[in-house]
């Protein structure tokens, strides 16, 4: 972007307030906050710039003076930047060819690629995807390899394992070996440029990492300061880490209801202890997918997609006062009701299960197991929407189905103790004869207010 400026550090400060039109006082803040001019220092300790500092800086004034906040302006720039950077020894105007023909002779297109790692995938080979992994980031820039292939890639193996075309040893094989390339690529970036710290992780009981681990990569790429803590973060160790590091803001994942409900015990604890001092946000598929879920978390989305969440961090970073948090907390008899129901949840399952089956003849495994499982989808729907106080969620976790497949499409209407109403009825009564009468009440009367959705 600013390659045909020269880089010798020959301006005094003095220099670039004249030919920028920056005071210097402005010209430290932006050094300080976001890295963007960073001079080196001559041998008595002053600053000295080069013309493509001063370029770097017209620029941003310009961008500042259109309407731009500050840090809008250097995040603008580093992804143009990023775009156009030579990636080891190929043509940095490069990008990603979405179809034969396009970026060059000699050059794969991104399905090509994508067919030749799920291959790899799928046959286990490790030198191989390898081997495609490389020539993708020696070829494109970083963000455009992971947003355009390792994310297709990653939804095509997950699609192929619930059609049962394949087996979730070479999906969990494949990302690993993303994983890992992630991590050096994490690795692999220049010192960050900003002093504030951000501890990224995923929630407690969340094992699907790489929407979150993209999430730091590409952070870390822009100078922000990570500390990455990976999956299933208990949220006793990550107090102990807060207290340790001090960042100025924490972002958790999750991807599951199960895990969404973690998350949201671990903000409420976070939030008691440390709300004075950290701002926390969160993200992950099912709040894509179960909206309603945000409106019970005392934090700040982050967005639908990564770019979004990119940012809204640096964002909540230059101002945290920007990022108001408005939740409905849950009432705590709601709250009591949902610790009871978590404790004797797999009784209620067994139970429930066990009150099925001495109505059915001709028990065999299979239909065992298929009970027991469906009995258990809506014993994490129920906990889920307890958790978060909400008794609509109910119906939605039942019948969006955020399970695959979904609880309702999953239970065959063949035979009348197989269909919803059935479930239902038996686990009324499971719950019935072990929840204690004041919690029994709130969790009886959530199945009521969930409506026709589940009391078919």
């Amino acid at each position: 972007m600013f390659e045909n400026y020269s880089d010798e550090p020959i301006y005094n400060v003095k220099a670039v307030v004249g030919q920028s039109g920056v005071t210097a006082s402005t010209l430290r803040a932006w050094e300080r906050r976001y890295g963007a001019p960073t001079p080196p220092r001559n041998t008595n300790g002053y600053r000295l710039y080069s013309a493509r500092d001063i370029a770097v800086t017209r620029w941003l004034k310009a961008q500042v003076d259109a309407g731009m906040s500050i840090s809008q302006a250097v995040n603008l720039m580093q992804i143009e930047t990023h775009a156009a950077t030579v990636i080891e020894r190929v043509d940095p105007a490069k990008k990603m060819p979405a179809a034969p023909g396009q970026g060059g002779e000699g050059v794969r297109h991104v399905q090509q690629l994508h067919d030749e790692l799920v291959a790899c995938a799928l046959s286990y080979d490790e030198s191989g995807a390898e081997k495609i992994l490389s020539e993708a980031f020696s070829l494109f820039a970083v963000e455009d390899v992971c947003l355009q292939l390792l994310q297709p890639v990653l939804v095509t193996m997950g699609e192929r394992w619930h059609r049962g075309e394949t087996s979730i040893s070479a999906e969990h094989f494949i990302t690993n070996i993303i994983r890992r390339k992630l991590l050096s690529l994490i690795s692999a970036c220049p010192p960050p440029n900003r002093s504030e710290r951000i501890i990224i992780g995923c929630a407690p009981e969340e094992f699907h990492e790489i929407g979150i681990l993209l999430l730091a990569l590409f952070l870390r790429r822009r100078g922000l300061n990570i500390v990455y803590l990976g999956q299933n973060v208990a949220s006793a160790r990550l107090e102990e880490t807060l207290a340790m590091v001090r960042p100025a803001m924490v972002i958790l994942s999750a991807t599951t209801i199960q895990s969404a409900a973690h998350l949201l015990e671990t903000v409420e604890l976070l939030v008691l202890h440390k709300a004075h001092t950290v701002t926390i946000a969160y993200g992950g598929l099912v709040f894509q997918y179960m909206e309603r879920m945000r409106a019970h978390i005392p934090a700040v989305y982050l967005g639908d997609d990564l770019i979004k969440g990119i940012e809204r961090t640096i964002e909540i970073l230059d101002d945290p006062a920007a990022a108001p948090v408005v939740c409905e907390p849950v009432p705590a008899t709601v709250k009591s009701a949902a610790d009871i129901y978590d404790k004797r949840q797999a009784e209620i399952v067994l139970r429930a299960t066990h009150e099925m089956l001495t109505e059915i003849p001709g028990q065999s495994a299979p239909l065992h197991h298929h009970i027991f499982e469906h009995n258990r989808q809506l014993a994490m729907a129920l906990g889920t929407a307890l958790r978060f106080g909400d008794p609509q969620l109910l119906t939605q976790l039942v019948l969006d189905g955020w399970s695959e497949p979904s609880l309702l499409e999953a239970i065959p209407n063949t035979r009348e103790e197989h269909d919803l109403a059935g479930y239902i009825t038996h686990f009324r009564n499971a719950i019935q004869q072990i929840v204690p009468d004041s919690a029994n009440r709130i969790i009886q009367s959530y199945l009521d207010a969930s409506g026709g959705g589940v009391a078919v």
